[in-house]
């Protein structure tokens, strides 16, 4: 049916249809049943006003894939609503409904018999998605505001930096929010306050640090990077909002085009749409980058107060949706432009078309068990939408956190896209808890700095393929209605299964898919295709490598992300053939396993790596007999092999291509 502003689809479907997509869905990664309102909203801001409570989300993506055999990506800058019967035959069912807010209608039908060939065919037509480099893959810390005078000045970096190395905790990015706050001013102990007025930012100036740099100049002399966070926003008072208004930069009412439109926080908006504007706004952010700054946060920008927009070229209702990815087009344009690939660059605010210029911040959960089940279905839902790099708060954003919550949390960073901490609560920083918090802490972040080689790998993958880092069960088992339906836990890569723990007892039931697994922490081999209770206390969670799994590890927590420091790891899980590349940062390497003829490994890698040797590790493998390497040349190199520990045993070798046979002490 087609009105004055609205066209409204009738697609027919069959009872069993299960739909997935549509962005950062915080309340499941399969939308059955649900009306879903494809819109960016400000959800914690906006939170009394809808129901149930995070139903709508910041990142929505008008991308649909469905078990009938094909995808729906709506090319438009408008809100849809999509409505989905129930599965299983219930009342409504046989066809869902999809209500675009305009008179005109631009949709790709994507013949896809499963979701992975949508999301190639989405990445084909969208362009190749931002990959951040291997160092934001590393810990990153902050102080947030909650808006009630917190500082990030040269007292709290100092705190930083001394728990950092007093407690060992691995980190490489620094995360400074209150940077371009106005209105500093002093307690009584001396310290520096700095008021939330967002009605005078816009100036591009660092209020907490004297001279500007120096709170950079400091994180950089630690060996850290720095983040900063920014919004689109120009407060009415800024020094720079008469002239940005004189100027006709700023987004015009449509329904007074006298007056600039005025945001929820009193402020006004830049209008991407206008280039002059956006040059203006880019040498802010060149100025910042020159400063020495490695990236941003770029918050807000959604689309909920839009509607009454009116741009240089176009309308909120053509461009209201649109508006944070031109945002954020603008500073990732100038990021490229100052520092080619080497920077930092994640969004809250999405719509189609953010995954080429930034990762996403899914935004202000709670910091309760409930608040990280709704951020992992969000970072699934970005996955079988296009956004393959994701970043969450660890432990939640809002509220006092629990100890459990807390470190459950840090958990699932360590396989996630990223791995961000800040919050706005009295809680957030590890040593803020107890020796306990920080001792397990630095176990999570010691194994995140040693899986970067393997988390930078695949998402290297995914800039090539669109193939996401997180790959929710409905993603690679889509006809198997039980197993997708386990939204609780994913496949971090190709190899790693995770099933994060949500309750205070440690305990909760797997699924493991079809083929053999290997449990990472004890090496015991486990049958796939069957369901295992598991019981983890604080220290370890549920982590599953597939038989036969290639993992490159770092050897050392403390190694960082620059390649060519120190031997690289490389984990085989059981005996089975595989080919796995991966990037090392600088190079590019395929590892591949293979069984020879008399029952040994044979394993070969292809290409060249820049470190100066390869120590390979064997987990659920008869320990070898001997070991030979052959390298490129064709020379025969006896190497022995050292058991580590009863589980495990190790073969060092050069860092060059070649191959490595073992002749094992028994049958695979």
């Amino acid at each position: 049916s087609r009105k004055k502003r609205l066209v409204t689809l009738r697609i027919l479907t069959g009872p069993d249809t299960r739909f997935y997509g549509l962005g950062g869905q915080f309340l499941g990664v399969e939308q059955s049943g649900r009306e879903i309102e494809c819109q960016s909203v400000d959800v914690w801001g906006e939170k009394i006003l809808r129901q149930p409570e995070w139903a709508s989300t910041y990142y929505p993506v008008p991308f649909l894939w469905t078990t009938d055999g094909y995808a729906l990506f709506f090319d438009v800058n408008v809100p849809i609503t999509f409505t989905f019967p129930e599965r299983g035959g219930a009342a409504g069912s046989g066809s869902y409904t999809v209500a675009v807010a305009s008179p005109a209608l631009d949709v790709h039908v994507i013949e896809a018999a499963d979701p992975q060939e949508a999301l190639r065919e989405y990445a084909r037509l969208l362009g190749r998605p931002y990959v951040p480099p291997k160092w934001a893959l590393e810990p990153l810390m902050g102080h947030a505001s909650n808006h009630a005078g917190k500082c990030f000045d040269r007292r709290v970096l100092d705190l930083y930096l001394r728990q950092m190395r007093e407690n060992r905790l691995p980190n490489g990015i620094i995360f400074d929010e209150t940077w371009s706050w106005a209105s500093p001013e002093r307690d009584e102990t001396g310290a520096t306050r700095l008021w939330f007025h967002p009605e005078k930012l816009g100036d591009f100036r660092v209020h907490n640090f004297e001279p500007e740099d120096a709170g950079v100049e400091i994180i950089h002399a630690a060996g850290q990077r720095s983040v900063l966070h920014i919004s689109p926003f120009i407060g009415i008072e800024s020094e720079y909002a008469a002239e940005l208004l004189e100027k006709g930069y700023l987004v015009m009412r449509a329904s007074d085009p006298t007056l600039p439109l005025v945001g929820e926080y009193n402020h006004y908006y830049l209008d991407f749409t206008h280039p002059e504007a956006v040059a203006w706004w880019q040498e802010g952010i060149r100025r910042l980058l020159r400063l020495g700054v490695d990236g941003f946060f770029a918050d807000f920008g959604e689309a909920d107060d839009q509607r009454d927009a009116l741009y240089h070229r176009g309308t909120g209702e053509s461009h209201g949706q649109l508006y944070c990815v031109l945002g954020r087009k603008a500073v990732f344009d100038m990021c490229r432009e100052e520092r080619g690939d080497d920077f930092f660059l994640i969004s809250r605010a999405g719509w189609s078309g953010m995954q080429r210029y930034a990762g996403a911040l899914l935004g202000d959960q709670p910091g309760t068990f409930d608040g990280m089940r709704w951020a992992l279905s969000a970072m699934q839902s970005l996955a079988m939408s296009g956004q393959g790099v994701a970043a969450h708060n660890l432990g939640g954003y809002a509220g006092q956190q629990e100890k459990a919550v807390y470190l459950r949390w840090v958990q699932l960073g360590v396989v996630s896209p990223m791995f961000v901490m800040w919050n706005s609560g009295p809680t957030g920083e590890p040593w803020t808890f107890d020796a306990e918090t920080v001792a397990h802490y630095r176990a999570s972040a010691d194994l995140r700095m040693r899986l970067l080689p393997y988390l930078h790998s695949a998402l290297k993958e995914y800039g090539e393929t669109g193939m996401p880092l997180i790959r929710p069960m409905a993603l690679l088992y889509p006809r198997d209605a039980a197993l997708a339906a386990r939204e609780d836990q994913f496949l971090c890569g190709s190899e790693l299964l995770v099933a994060p723990i949500f309750s205070e007892s440690g305990e909760r039931t797997v699924s493991l898919p079809p083929g053999d697994w290997v449990d990472f922490w004890s090496g015991e081999r486990l049958r796939g295709g069957t369901e295992i209770t598991v019981k983890h206390g604080l220290e370890t969670f549920p982590l599953f490598v597939r038989q036969g799994g290639v993992v490159p590890m770092e050897s050392s927590a403390q190694n960082r992300s620059v390649a060519g420091r120190e031997e690289l790891e490389i984990h085989l899980y059981g005996t089975g053939e595989n080919r796995y590349p991966f990037h090392d940062g600088q190079a590019a390497c395929e590892v591949q396993t293979l069984r020879s003829g008399d029952g040994g490994l044979v394993v070969q890698f292809v290409g060249a790596l820049q470190r100066p040797g390869i120590v390979l590790c064997g987990h659920a493998i008869p320990t070898p007999t001997e070991a030979t390497f052959t390298d490129t040349a064709g020379g025969k190199h006896p190497l022995p092999v050292r058991e580590a520990d009863a589980a495990v045993w190790q073969v060092r070798l050069p860092g060059g291509g070649g191959s490595l046979t073992f002749r094992l002490a028994a049958a695979p």
